[in-house]
């Protein structure tokens, strides 16, 4: 088993951080009957659950695809892309020669 594990660090890395993304989303929402340590648990590990599909998108451009609906190249390319240049200003008008 720990073999596999090594050989295969990345699949159980991303298998085991889903896993357990999923299982802090899973928690039910404490009660007003609910112990204060459960409020504090639950307070604790929601934004642990949060970080984890984010951490999946940095480390695996795939799972940025699948998260957002974009790639990373087209993510690349709407922050690095220059704003469009702003039109000429108007020429001013002629005026005569009063010689």
């Amino acid at each position: 088993m720990v073999s596999f594990i090594q050989a295969h660090q990345l699949v159980v890395g991303i298998v085991s951080m889903w896993l357990i993304g999923n299982a802090v989303s899973a928690l039910p929402t404490p009660k007003d009957s609910s112990s204060t340590l459960y409020e504090w648990f639950f307070k604790f590990m929601q934004p642990i659950g949060a970080a984890i599909p984010r951490l999946m998108a940095v480390y695996s451009p795939s799972m940025l695809n699948a998260l957002t609906g974009q790639s990373q190249q087209t993510q690349q390319a709407n922050t690095t892309s220059a704003a469009p240049a702003p039109p000429a200003p108007p020429a001013p008008p002629a005026t005569p020669n009063a010689s």
